[in-house]
């Protein structure tokens, strides 16, 4: 099993060593400062982009690209979905956190840097103490500042486990009108101040009844 393991690891090294010397530098972009404000930066298209840190030449637009600013110019900077396991194997997000599920991330000068929190530092404001940047369709691929909220921990915990009852409730009942990723934001908002109020262990209840009424209209 090592030996199996210890090979697939030098396939991977080999391919991606081909794939980074076949890999073509992307051109540099014209930008231009902004007069009022230093830490946002004008695409020749019209894009504007923000600083998340200062310090760090890291820019983002509101669309959620990432662009790296260097002493040679512009640059769009490739975003990270996938993480390593313990064999060193690249694992895909998206089926669970025990699995390999990871936030998109990039890399910047030895350091690595989560998306949803580049984007809120970015276009939100900043993260205060005790609260968390949330992703308001359960979807951690989409951060976009549409998708973002800064809330607190406790509410974070809260939505997260609605957004699963939802999920869960869809696929039992072959419920497309319950499933979050088909929300919109907006719908999103209203479940999460509709069941804000209901304790855990009546969630499932709410949900079914709701997917009981959902069924009568049908």
């Amino acid at each position: 099993m090592r030996n199996c393991c210890k090979s697939l690891c030098i396939a991977e090294r080999k391919l991606r060593n081909r794939l980074r010397k076949n890999r073509k530098p992307q051109p540099f972009l014209w930008f231009k400062f902004d007069p009022d404000d230093h830490r946002q930066l004008i695409l020749s298209n019209g894009t504007r982009l923000r600083q998340a840190y200062d310090g760090v030449g890291l820019f983002l637009s509101q669309g959620g690209n990432v662009y790296a600013l260097t002493q040679l110019g512009l640059r769009n900077r490739r975003v990270n979905f996938w993480k390593k396991n313990n064999y060193c194997k690249h694992i895909m997000h998206g089926r669970g956190r025990c699995q390999g599920q990871c936030y998109p991330y990039v890399h910047f000068h030895e350091h690595t840097y989560r998306l949803h929190q580049l984007m809120a530092c970015a276009w939100l404001g900043g993260i205060p103490d005790g609260m968390v940047p949330d992703h308001i369709n359960g979807n951690i691929d989409d951060f976009r500042t549409a998708n973002l909220r800064v809330i607190t921990v406790e509410e974070n915990d809260r939505c997260g486990g609605i957004l699963r009852q939802l999920r869960n409730a869809s696929v039992k009942y072959n419920l497309s009108e319950l499933n979050p990723r088909n929300m919109s934001r907006e719908e999103l908002l209203e479940r999460f101040e509709r069941y804000k109020d209901i304790p855990g262990r009546l969630i499932t209840q709410s949900i079914r009844m709701e997917a009981e009424f959902i069924l009568s209209q049908k």
